[in-house]
């Protein structure tokens, strides 16, 4: 009886090392893409950005300019624009977080005609680089990061240059 115990606990052990199937924690965060963001938001002709809930956008939001997410979270980041495409809503789908990607550098660079952008609905807390994130941003004259938590970031440089009307600064 021993022996077939013995036997039996060394078969389980080696289906334990080798039929071993890896499980993943699935990816739960819907994260912005930076490139598909700047294709869909242009940088010479946006006056408006707002990261807002779907529910919070305006009837003119009218054109869906399409998914910004990064591959796998489903497509559930879009931007929205006016039909002139001068004003911009980047909303979740589902009304949920919108996580700014781990490097965040450039994401709003040379936004030359942007005088207008807010937060809501955002988290920035996985962020580790902001370099340049605002620079070029030249009519802006009033930025709210008070939603930016930065305890991760490692690199701020020169994230305002060239903000030559930023005159107020909320954190």
């Amino acid at each position: 009886m021993k022996h077939k115990q013995r036997i039996i606990a060394i078969i389980l052990s080696l289906l334990m090392i080798f039929c071993a199937v890896p499980a993943y924690a699935a990816e739960d965060k819907d994260t912005l893409d930076k490139a598909k963001f700047q294709g869909a938001v242009p940088n010479d002709q946006a006056e408006k950005i707002h990261f807002c809930k779907k529910t919070d956008m305006p009837a003119e939001a009218t054109k869906d300019k399409g998914d910004i997410s990064v591959a796998g979270a489903g497509g559930k980041i879009h931007v929205y624009a006016d039909n002139a495409e001068k004003k911009y809503w980047v909303v979740h789908e589902a009304d949920g977080k919108i996580f700014f990607p781990k490097d965040s550098e450039r994401l709003f660079f040379e936004y030359k005609e942007l005088t207008a952008l807010t937060f809501d609905q955002i988290d920035t807390g996985e962020v580790t680089i902001m370099r340049d994130i605002f620079n070029g941003c030249k009519k802006l004259t009033d930025l709210d990061l008070s939603q930016f938590h930065t305890e991760n970031v490692t690199d701020m440089g020169w994230m305002f240059t060239a903000c030559e009307k930023l005159s107020g600064l909320d954190v």
